[in-house]
């Protein structure tokens, strides 16, 4: 459920070492069905060395950070923003960059080491980012990264299975019955204490 003047979230995909490869409805942070939507941010970060093991590859993959266009007062166009640190960004059509909505207006930031060449649709219309030095370093990831993600503990996640029956298997159930125990009941006996003997 959307609320007015809604304000979509934060989406980073990040590679240390490597390329960032897309294909299809790739990353989605509208916020189109209110009144007075904001779009997300998205930021695609990868830090391989060269091409193509550092490139930042949206292929014909739809990425989106769209907001409200109706008004509402807080409607605006997202951010998308990405950076390959040591090699190239490209893409192909039918694919799209589209931080819609507003106004204002989104926008779409493209970095690159070795260059931009990205084909698809972009709106708006993508600028050619500068951040000196534009080769070299990495991504930063967030500290800790799991920030919104904990880690696994095996206290918490190593729960015996529950086995499931195959087709075809009979599972036999045991009930146990309850038979009631007997106790048994201390009746007293009557013994006399004295016994007196005649003896004529």
């Amino acid at each position: 459920m959307e609320f007015p003047n809604g304000h979509r979230g934060v989406i980073a995909v990040q590679s240390v070492s490597g390329k960032i490869s897309a294909s299809g409805r790739a990353i989605q942070a509208d916020a189109t069905a209110n009144s007075g939507g904001a779009g997300g941010k998205v930021t695609v970060e990868a830090g391989g060395a060269g091409s193509p093991d550092g490139n930042v590859d949206f292929g014909p993959a739809s990425v989106q950070a769209i907001g409200d266009t109706t008004g509402g007062g807080g409607q605006a166009g997202g951010q998308i923003s990405a950076r390959s640190f040591n090699g190239e960004i490209m893409g192909l059509p039918p694919g799209e960059l589209n931080a819609g909505g507003g106004p204002p207006a989104g926008g779409v930031t493209l970095e690159a080491c070795l260059g931009v060449t990205y084909a698809g649709t972009s709106t708006p219309a993508f600028a050619i980012g500068v951040v000196p030095p534009i080769c070299g370093a990495s991504p930063t990831l967030p500290s800790p990264a799991d920030v919104n993600i904990p880690a696994a503990g095996c206290t918490d996640f190593c729960l015996a299975a529950t086995p499931t029956p195959t087709p075809g298997s009979t599972t036999s159930t045991s009930t146990p019955t309850n038979t009631p125990t007997s106790t048994p009941t201390s009746t007293p006996t009557s013994t006399p204490r004295n016994t007196s003997t005649n003896t004529s």
